[in-house]
């Protein structure tokens, strides 16, 4: 299964990348047959599903015979093409494979859908088969295109789905496996990586860039990490004002979030995460590696630490003004500005990422959770009122 997973997501991304996202222009089939057709919806539930990109569904008209896959099994059997009108034949042959989840769902829908089919029609590079309504029950495309952004994020929620079951695994099986696992895994995030970064380079070059507020925000990031942030515009926490997303160059983390808010909502979203994952007040054990307790320092800045679901490292800050009051941001007036910073890191070990996260306790630079004191002077024009 694992193999088969990152097979398919390494074809996938090959494909994203030598492929163009805007498709040059072709002659549109005049005939449903003789073409690779790949499933994109089927009708269910009174309307049509989208096959999810992971599943690849397909169908093949040719000399009266019909074959492809269905997304868990392959099927064969016999059509009819008479000019707009398409049946195909009662009995058609499947595989006895046992599949779950998504591809079961999606065999059958499909395998449900093909004896209604009455007609076909393309439009746009697209094959749609309708019933003796004129209902569309099937749609299908003619080529892949380039993934989209939503196609990234589903990647990368499989990634942690898989390294969930990887940890899983490390406890009952050979560590060479694993390792060879791990690697795969890795060097999938890295074209993950590429493919974000080729993105955010386009959107600079389109215009988009970041917002004064995201501006306000970007200064306020320690410069070693500074060059690594991209805007965070969707999937913020209730009462952000600016957010950015960060991937540092550090084996310890996996990534970062920056979210500037006022001090009620920042301290209620950081309080809320301590609550899911039951931390309690104690003393900053957090650089010892341990995960049930919280250190707060003076004032309203607190850290936290915990050891999510999937086995990963998370700290979360809270860094107040320290003198400013108000920060105009983006002609967005803010009130005792607050940083929420969330850092998620590439394993369990907390003391580790503690250790890179406060380099000040160290004998390194400023720590990560208070650098809202650089944009925040008494004298700078970012903070009236001071």
């Amino acid at each position: 299964m694992i193999r088969t997973f990152l097979a398919r997501v390494g074809l996938a991304m090959a494909l994203a990348i030598s492929i163009p996202t805007a498709a040059v222009a072709q002659d549109q089939p005049a005939t449903p047959e003789g073409t690779d057709w790949h499933l994109t919806a089927y009708a269910s539930g009174g309307g049509l599903t989208a096959v999810p990109w992971s599943i690849d569904a397909t169908l093949l008209l040719e000399d009266g015979s019909a074959s492809g896959g269905n997304g868990c099994n392959q099927f064969s059997g016999d059509y009819d093409l008479v000019g707009d009108s398409l049946t195909f034949g009662s009995t058609l042959g499947v595989t006895l494979m046992a599949c779950v989840g998504d591809h079961a769902t999606v065999e059958a829908g499909y395998m449900a859908a093909l004896p209604d089919v009455a007609s076909w029609a393309i439009e746009d590079d697209e094959l749609r088969l309708s019933d003796a309504n004129g209902v569309v029950i099937l749609e299908f495309a003619e080529r892949i295109v380039g993934l989209t952004e939503s196609d990234i994020a589903a990647i990368e929620a499989l990634f942690k789905t898989q390294q969930a079951d990887i940890d899983r695994l490390g406890e009952r099986v050979d560590n060479v496996r694993i390792g060879v696992l791990r690697d795969r895994i890795k060097a999938l995030e890295a074209e993950v990586k590429t493919l974000r970064a080729r993105q955010s380079s386009a959107a600079v070059t389109d215009g988009s860039s970041f917002t004064a507020a995201e501006k306000v925000l970007l200064e306020a990031i320690p410069a070693m990490i500074r060059s690594a942030c991209v805007p965070r515009r969707s999937d913020n926490p209730f009462g952000t004002v600016a957010a950015v997303q960060c991937t540092p160059s550090a084996s310890i983390v996996r990534d970062m979030a920056y979210y500037l808010m006022e001090s009620g909502p920042a301290t209620a979203v950081w309080e809320a995460r301590m609550n899911q994952y039951n931390v309690k007040d104690g003393p900053g054990s957090c650089r010892k590696g341990k995960k049930d307790k919280v250190y707060y320092t003076p004032g309203p800045n607190a850290d936290g630490c915990y050891v999510n679901a999937d086995g990963r490292a998370n700290l979360r800050y809270l860094a107040a003004a320290t003198s400013c009051k108000q920060l105009d941001a983006g002609n967005t007036h803010l009130k005792r500005p607050t940083l929420y910073i969330a850092v998620l890191g590439n394993n369990k070990n907390l003391a580790a990422l503690t250790k890179w996260a406060e380099p000040d306790k160290y004998g390194g630079p400023d720590t990560l959770y208070k650098p809202i004191k650089r944009p925040n002077e008494a004298h700078s024009p970012m903070c009236p009122g001071s």
